[in-house]
């Protein structure tokens, strides 16, 4: 079952004194009954390799030539993109990108969540 949590902004001692724009959704809260649990008992849980982890020890050199590969290719990357592409860690997808960033053989699009990698024009911006 489903239950929701308000708030309001100030105390109200009279139901006159309410006011839509002075409530909020504080929580969504959920209650489960014993069936609910009692159904769950069968389940069979397995564990799957993660598409994000990977024990491959790809070399730099493979990674920067599937980047460019795919860059002139498809125009730009994602970090994710090349993080499934080269089957490496976020961590070394990072570590390789901000390298070839250094480098100047790629430049960086946009910000936050919203970045893409382009082919570098030749010249460095900072």
């Amino acid at each position: 079952m489903f239950s929701l949590s308000l708030k309001c902004d100030r105390s109200v001692m009279e139901k006159k004194e309410i006011r839509s724009p002075s409530i909020w959704l504080n929580k969504v809260n959920l209650r489960v009954n014993k069936k609910f649990y009692e159904e769950l008992e069968p389940l069979q849980l397995e564990r799957i390799e993660s598409p994000y982890r990977t024990d491959n020890t790809r070399g730099e050199d493979e990674c920067r030539t599937l980047l460019m590969r795919h860059i002139d290719e498809h125009g730009c990357i994602t970090r994710a993109d090349f993080m499934r592409l080269a089957a490496i860690s976020r961590d070394k997808a990072v570590e390789f990108l901000r390298k070839y960033l250094d480098e100047g053989i790629i430049r960086r699009y946009g910000a936050g969540k919203i970045v893409v990698y382009l082919k570098s024009d030749g010249i460095k911006k900072r």
